[in-house]
């Protein structure tokens, strides 16, 4: 198995604005799969309510593209980060636009 690549992760200190795009490489024998992660920016920030609780979260938007044995996929996620916490909310559409996921925080464990 062979990596190769950056995956950008969500900044320490967010700020609005444009992030650095990112592409992933990975071979598994005769099996190569990219993903790419485009178009990334923080558009500002969100009270999100969860079974977990309230956080005051920042918003980051971007585009996956993941390319794997001759198919090409591409998704447009929304994802809410709080500080401190990690990933508290995201969604994610399919290239029509139309919903495929949500995930939501549920519990936190200390």
């Amino acid at each position: 198995m062979k990596f190769t690549g950056e995956v950008r992760g969500v900044p320490q200190y967010p700020e609005v604005g444009k992030l650095p795009d990112y592409e992933f490489r990975m071979k598994l024998m005769f099996v190569s799969m990219t993903i790419k992660g485009n178009q990334r920016k923080i558009t500002g920030q969100e009270l999100v309510q969860t079974p977990a609780g309230d956080f005051n979260c920042f918003v980051l938007s971007e585009n996956i593209t993941t390319k794997a044995m001759m198919q090409r996929e591409l998704q447009k996620t929304t994802s809410w980060y709080a500080y401190g916490i990690g990933l508290v909310k995201q969604m994610v559409y399919n290239d029509k636009g139309d919903l495929e996921s949500v995930t939501l925080l549920e519990t936190i464990n200390w």
